[in-house]
């Protein structure tokens, strides 16, 4: 079995990284009003935003590196969330270019080489936010599968078994409830059905999956209108099974004993 070298990326390091470009996008989108200044304060604010898309750039490229070097290689989502990070590397390093070009050509008098600069950097940035929350989503989507993982070499299918085919926003669905903290509130009061912490999953899906005998939802004891989703043993074998039969999937190396505890506390919080 493979080991690597860092722990899956954390989906919550994502999104505070692309709040970070989307701040910067902002900023850059307000140099348009900058760019008929050369005064002072204009060209300090120019320099912090020039240091901080490197920075932002620098950092992309590191989760995207580590994400690489860890286990997400070996599921489909986690080769999902690897290509999706390293298109907001690209972008950030793109939009840290063009920002220290339109510097340099504000620095020389240049407005409209500026201008462009800043349109093109613009370009590069304002797509981050969705590319950001895909890639998180992926990453969910990754360590259920690690999760389903856990509970298959627990409890064993039989050999017998025969998994059932399902569409991609189904295994997708799967994948994120098996990461444990999808919740289902009931109508009340006027309200539709809600689902939370389930990302891009869809009501229509749930009760696809639910109908099918894949997951399973269990009632709060303290509030009837809420109920957890989890995954049936059909489902984590039908998840598994989606999984491995993609190019390039792999059995991951378990979990040591602390992170299988704290992977499985996730799943009752």
């Amino acid at each position: 079995m493979p080991r690597f070298l860092h722990q899956s990326t954390d989906p919550d390091a994502v999104h505070a990284l692309g709040d970070r470009l989307l701040h910067a996008s902002q900023a850059i989108a307000d140099l348009r009003l900058v760019l008929s200044s050369v005064d002072g304060d204009a060209q300090e604010r120019l320099t912090q935003l020039t240091r901080e898309c490197l920075t932002l750039s620098g950092q992309a490229s590191t989760l995207a590196t580590r994400t690489a070097m860890s286990s997400a290689a070996c599921t489909v989502d986690g080769r999902e969330a690897i290509g999706l990070l390293t298109r907001m590397t690209a972008a950030a390093s793109a939009g840290a270019i063009h920002v220290t070009a339109a510097m340099s050509a504000l620095d020389q008098g240049d407005r409209a080489g500026a201008e462009i600069h800043v349109r093109t950097a613009l370009g590069d940035l304002q797509p981050i936010g969705r590319t950001s929350w895909a890639a998180a989503d992926a990453l969910t989507r990754h360590e259920g599968v690690l999760n389903a993982q856990l509970e298959a070499e627990i409890y064993p299918f039989a050999p017998e078994a025969q998994p059932e085919q399902v569409t991609e926003p189904q295994r997708q669905a799967l994948a994120h409830i098996a990461q444990g903290t999808v919740i289902l509130h009931s109508a009340e009061h006027g309200r539709p059905r809600e689902l939370r912490e389930a990302g891009a999953v869809r009501l229509t899906t749930v009760d696809a999956l639910q109908k099918r005998k894949l997951i399973t939802l269990t009632a709060h004891p303290d509030d009837p209108e809420r109920s957890s989703v989890a995954l049936t043993s059909a489902g984590r074998h039908v998840l598994l099974a989606a999984n491995s039969a993609r190019p390039g999937a792999a059995t991951t190396t378990p979990a040591p004993a602390g992170q299988r505890a704290e992977r499985a506390g996730g799943r009752h919080r």
